[in-house]
């Protein structure tokens, strides 16, 4: 068995069997009959099969946010099922675009035989894509490129059916008020600008629902967030229901709210789950949540990129599925297997599970 110091300008790796959510300072990293990195940038071993031995590079958009570890979390397990090596690297922020595009450069000399990328912007991550050499599989967040040309699939939620979804939970919580607000997220992320597209379509084609704000933008996280909601304290006074479109907007949102007094008496359907939202719930605070399958996209973004190094065919978009939860189908099965793939500590806010 190798085992090898990680500098902090050398990329982390995750293994079959190996450590798990190791940071990227120094850190004790181990691989089994894989010669890792060593300071000169070269590497042996790093081609096999199209499964066990191969090297996978693995990009998600940050870890900031319990969404993006649950990712991680699924693409390890698919990873260990087929026994092949995910060099994982990501921004520090879900806002830095360009660390993104100097990771996907920088990933191009590391060997890998093919990468699976969450774009933090559908454009800038382009030309890095196309630029570099080997199979491309995009998860999570489109890109504004060709699906079988610059890139082999796309695997994540139907964004726009998740924002429908979005609209159509808002309208059943709203009582006489029906002026909504949609927060927006960043300019740019694909991902969330689908789903804030496909909630005023669903507004749209619902009776006596009104927008009366959808063009301000939460920002990357959560303080920033909260802020852009108490900057629109007036607005959010006024309306009967707010709709926001990720896990950071969410729970900036809920924090507003929660400090403002508005919660549990503005309608609020958030995206994703977290501690504090699946809480908020089952709090009467929120009124739904549209949460994804994390884990699931995590692992059919490996098992289709390795299929993609078979010479397989593909799907050109692998959808891994969205549904709504609420207070009353909290003690689902289901939902409750997906909550805790977000976060296993939600679990101190779920019922028991239904007969």
């Amino acid at each position: 068995m190798n085992t090898f110091i990680a500098p902090r300008s050398l990329f982390e790796r995750t293994t079959p069997k190996a450590l798990r959510g190791v940071l990227l300072s120094g850190v004790l990293l181990v691989a089994g009959s894989l010669t890792l990195t060593g300071c000169d940038g070269q590497k042996d071993g790093a081609t096999g099969d199209a499964a066990g031995g191969q090297i996978f590079a693995f990009v998600p958009k940050s870890r900031e946010h319990s969404f993006w570890l649950a990712v991680i979390r699924g693409a390890q397990k698919a990873a260990d099922e087929q026994n092949v090596t995910l060099l994982v690297q990501s921004p520090t922020r879900e806002s830095d675009v360009s660390m993104q595009v100097d990771l996907v450069n920088t990933l191009r000399t590391e060997g890998a035989a093919g990468m699976m990328l969450a774009p933090l912007n559908d454009e800038s991550l382009l030309r890095p894509v196309k630029e570099f050499g080997k199979p491309v599989v995009i998860m999570d967040s489109p890109l504004a490129g060709t699906v079988g040309e610059d890139f082999a699939s796309f695997v994540g939620t139907e964004n726009k059916s998740a924002g429908v979804l979005g609209a159509q939970a808002l309208s059943a919580a709203l009582g006489d008020n029906k002026k909504v607000v949609m927060l927006r997220y960043l300019e740019g992320s694909a991902s969330t600008e689908q789903r804030e597209s496909g909630f005023l379509e669903g507004v749209g084609a619902l009776d006596g629902l009104e927008v009366v704000s959808s063009n301000q933008y939460a920002g990357a996280g959560i303080s920033e967030a909260q802020a852009k909601a108490a900057a629109m304290a007036d607005t959010l006074r006024e309306v009967g229901g707010v709709f926001a479109p990720n896990q950071p907007s969410s729970i900036g949102m809920l924090n507003f709210l929660r400090d403002s007094g508005l919660a549990g008496k503005t309608a609020f359907v958030a995206f994703d789950a977290s501690i504090e939202l699946v809480a908020g719930l089952a709090a009467g605070e929120v009124s739904a949540i549209v949460v994804q399958d994390p884990e699931s996209m995590g692992r059919k973004a490996v098992t289709t990129m390795i299929d993609v190094v078979a010479g397989k065919d593909v799907a050109p978009h692998v959808d891994t599925g969205a549904l709504i939860v609420t207070k009353d189908n909290l003690s689902d099965a289901r939902v409750q297997s997906i909550l805790l793939a977000y976060d296993k500590l939600i679990g101190e806010h779920l019922p028991a599970v239904a007969e």
